[in-house]
C-alpha cells in the first residue's frame, strides 16, 4: 500500500514537472489556476479529495471533471464516476469527514456542495463558489 501510494505521488510529480519543464508554446490551455486564487484553491480541494476516493472506491471507473464559470455566474466544479452498479461497495462509502470539510469550505467562500449517487450507480459531488469581487 505505501509502496503503491508512493510510485503514484512520484508519477504525479513527474507530471507537474514536465509541464514546468515545457517550452512556452507547449504549456496547457488556461485553467483552474487562472481563476482568483481563493476560488481556485477551493475548487481545486474539491477536485484533489473527489479523485482521491475515485481511486480509493471506484478504481477504474469512467469519471468525468467539470470545471465553469466567471465573473456573474460565479464558478462550478463538479467529479463523477460513473461506476457499473455491479460494481461491489458502493463508491461513496467512507467516513463523511472530506464531504463536510468540502462543505465547511464552500461555506467559507459563500458557497454550496451537492452530493450522491448517480442514476448508473457512480457517484457525483458538485460545489458552486461566488466569482470573487476583488
Amino acid at each position: 500500500m505505501i509502496r503503491e501510494s508512493s510510485h503514484r505521488a512520484l508519477q504525479d510529480l513527474r507530471e507537474v514537472i514536465g509541464v514546468l519543464r515545457a517550452p512556452e508554446g507547449e504549456l496547457p490551455l488556461p485553467g483552474i489556476a487562472d481563476v482568483p486564487a481563493t476560488a481556485g484553491r477551493t475548487l481545486y480541494r474539491l477536485v484533489q479529495e473527489r479523485l482521491t476516493n475515485v481511486r480509493r472506491y471506484a478504481a477504474g471507473a469512467p469519471t468525468t471533471v467539470r470545471i465553469a464559470g466567471g465573473p456573474g455566474p460565479g464558478l462550478s466544479a463538479e467529479v463523477v464516476d460513473e461506476r457499473p452498479v455491479a460494481a461491489s461497495g458502493p463508491s461513496g462509502a467512507g467516513s463523511g469527514e472530506g464531504l463536510r470539510g468540502l462543505r465547511e469550505r464552500a461555506a467559507l467562500r459563500g458557497g454550496r456542495l451537492e452530493h450522491g449517487p448517480t442514476e448508473s450507480g457512480g457517484w457525483r459531488v458538485g460545489m458552486w463558489v461566488p466569482w470573487p469581487t476583488r
